[in-house]
Order: structure tokens, then sequence, then C-alpha cells
């Protein structure tokens, strides 16, 4: 069974006040292609589909005629699609029906029968003679039963997914399981997720082993990076999202394909599937640098023709000037204006305050002394010239009292 595996397409993200809307049909565009050429029997979408609870009109758009699009492209293709930690489960299920004519099953939240026990054959799906699909949304720790042994919830559910698989897939054919989560042996990079802020982790991240033997593959969603986790013969991975969220997710983005078969090792190919981002991301100086040398990197590194976005990475050692921002936009305007002004590296060192005295003034001293004089003690305090900061900080003064005047 050939599966295309891809997750975290965080569509209707808002970049820095940017509409990334163009970026994400552009990728879109490359996956149905990528379809179009390879004619996979499965497509799995593990998660993280939209970029908030409440996407925008012009994204839930994007995604249903970007899905049909994909379909067309391969109408005989099956297409799964799970719910992320991002995603509405009720907003991605609720045109299910509809969904099924084009061969597209949606799975935003665990299913339960009449007993209120989940119910794993309403997770489980067959792809024609090809092999099966469990299909997982992203699953929160009070959803989980709860393990008889008081042991660890998370184990024991998928000691009874497996139980359930060896039960149902007597012809012995390949087994996919989708799923949204952070396992042991994951690595993050540039990408910051809630409570999960190392590279092994510890207890939100689940041990790979409680996946069981039943499944010759599992497609996972949650984190950006691609990759495939050590120690797994190759059969747990992480497609990652096909472009960058964030300007720290500076490495190759791509989608999955893999070729499974039952009880054999999975082959993996992300190499040949790159993704192209029509705007790229980029970190100029790439290592911080005082703002005046810092600009003259902008001014030599910006790309002349293209569209990217710019992240500015400066440094100062106490505050940044405030024609800042302003220099910035001029210089990317006279370089090359398709090329888009994000934000800035907040890089403040705090040199020469290693021994500094705390500034105190009793409430006497203060009655006596005005807002700059303040200042200038601190700064005398810290070792460093005011001068650089008085016209600055006489500004703000004056911009206060006009302000209190009105």
């Amino acid at each position: 069974m050939r599966i295309l595996h891809t997750s975290d397409w965080h569509l209707g993200q808002n970049f820095y006040g940017y509409d990334r809307s163009e970026e994400h049909h552009d990728f879109l565009v490359q996956i149905r292609d990528i379809v179009a050429q390879e004619l996979p029997d499965a497509m799995v979408v593990s998660g993280d589909i939209f970029h908030n609870y409440t996407p925008s009109i012009e994204a839930q758009r994007l995604y249903t005629d970007s899905l049909i699009e994909i379909h067309n492209a391969a109408p005989k293709m099956e297409i799964f699609v799970t719910a992320g930690n991002h995603d509405s489960a009720s907003r991605l299920e609720v045109n299910n029906e509809l969904w099924r004519l084009a061969n597209v099953h949606i799975v935003g939240s665990l299913r339960h029968n009449e007993e209120g026990k989940i119910d794993f054959s309403q997770h489980l799906f067959k792809v024609g003679d090809k092999g099966y699909v469990v299909a997982l949304p992203y699953i929160f720790n009070q959803q989980y039963p709860t393990d008889p042994e008081g042991v660890d919830n998370r184990r024991y559910f998928f000691e009874q997914l497996n139980v359930f698989m060896e039960k149902n897939n007597v012809d012995g054919l390949p087994t996919v399981l989708m799923a949204h989560m952070a396992v042991r042996g994951s690595e993050l990079k540039g990408q910051k997720i809630k409570g999960l802020t190392d590279i092994v982790g510890g207890i939100d991240f689940m041990p790979t082993e409680y996946f069981g033997k039943a499944f010759d593959y599992v497609a996972l969603g949650h984190i950006h990076h691609p990759q495939t986790i050590h120690g797994t013969t190759k059969r747990v991975r992480y497609s990652g999202s096909p472009i960058a969220v964030s300007f720290d997710e500076d490495y190759e983005h791509s989608v999955t394909m893999v070729d499974v078969e039952h009880g054999v090792e999975p082959v993996i190919n992300y190499n040949d599937f790159t993704i192209r981002n029509i705007r790229p991301l980029l970190t100029i100086p790439k290592e911080a640098q005082r703002t005046p040398l810092a600009l003259d990197t902008l001014r030599k590194e910006t790309p002349t023709e293209g569209k990217y976005y710019i992240r500015f990475n400066p440094q100062e050692r106490h505050i940044f000037p405030a024609s800042m921002v302003e220099d910035v936009v001029q210089a990317l305007d006279n370089i090359n204006p398709e090329a888009k002004y994000a934000t800035y590296v907040p890089n403040i060192t705090k040199s020469n305050t290693g021994n500094v005295q705390k500034v105190e003034f009793t409430p006497e001293q203060l009655s006596t002394m005005e807002p700059i004089d303040v200042a200038r003690e601190f700064f005398s305090q810290i070792e460093e010239d005011f001068c650089d900061y008085e016209d600055l900080f006489k500004q703000v003064l004056e911009r206060i009292d006009k302000e209190d005047a009105q």
C-alpha cells in the first residue's frame, strides 16, 4: 500500500500581520501534483489542518477547494484527515457525509459506543484491498480511558487498540496508524510547543513502544521537523509541515511517500518530495550584530529579487534606536520592495551589569528629582553612557507632557 503522509498545514496563519494564503495555496498545488504523478492508494493528513479553532472563510474555502482538486487528481485515492490540537473537531466534521462522496474521511474526535467506551471500529478504515488506516485525532490526556492497573492511560489505550487490530486484520494486510502527538526520541528543532521544550522529552512525550506491533507504519503530526524516530525500524515518522511556520524552522520541508507491506520495514521516500516555499523566511544577519553593522549586512545580504519575509537580527546593550524599524523598512524598499519586514530578534545584552548595585532612592529624594535625573543615575550605575539615549528620553518625556496637557 502506497501512502502520502503529510500534516501541520496551519492554513489561515496570520504571520506578523501578513496573509499567507498565497503560500498555502502553492504548497497545496504541489501536493496535488505529487498525487497526480504518484497515484498513492491513500493520503493521510495527521492534524493541524488550520492554524486556529476559528479559521477565516478564506482559509476554509482554500481547504475545501484544495481537497477537491487533490481528489480529482487521483479519484480512486482515499483521503484521511484528523484534527490536531489547533483544530476544531466539530468544524472539521460538520460535512462528513458530503466529504465521503470525494473519498475523504474526517475524524475530529474520539468516537464512542452506546456504553460510552471508545469504539475503535469507527476509527478503522479499509483502503480497498490494499490495507487499513486507523485514524486518531489529537487526544487530550483526560480523554484516554483509565488504566485498570493505574499505570499509564496512554499505554492501556494502545494495548486495547493493538488487540482490536490483531482481531480485525485477519487477512494480514498492511496497517497504518495516523496520530497527532509527541513521542520520545523526536526533535523539535526550532518549534515551540507548550509543555514540549526538550529533545528527548519527559512525561508529555509518549514512548514509541506503546504503539505495539500491530502497525506497519505510524504517520505522525504535531512536530514540524520531518524525521524518522530512531530505534523504531523506520516505522514511526513525522512528515513535518509542508512549509515553515516560524523563522526558526529553517530546514528543508517536505511530504513523505511511503510503501507499506505487512510485517516488513516500510520504504520511506521524502527526498524526492521537497516542498518549496514561494516566500522563504530569512533571518539577517544570521548571527546578531550591533544595529549599525546589522543594517549594513541587511543591505548586502537581502536578495534583490523575489518574495521573502525578513526577520532582522540586531543586538544592543540596553535599548534599540527609535528609528530602527523605519531604517529596516526603508532599506528593504530600496533593495527589494517584495521583501516584507516581519519582525526583529530582541537581542539585548546585559554587559557590565554583573556587579551592579541596586539603584535606591528614598521617597524624599525622588520628590526632588526629575525623571531624567533618575535615568541618568541608573545609567551611571550600569556604567553606560547616557548621552546615546538622552535625546530619545527627552522625546518620550515631551510626548507624555503633551498627552497630559490634552
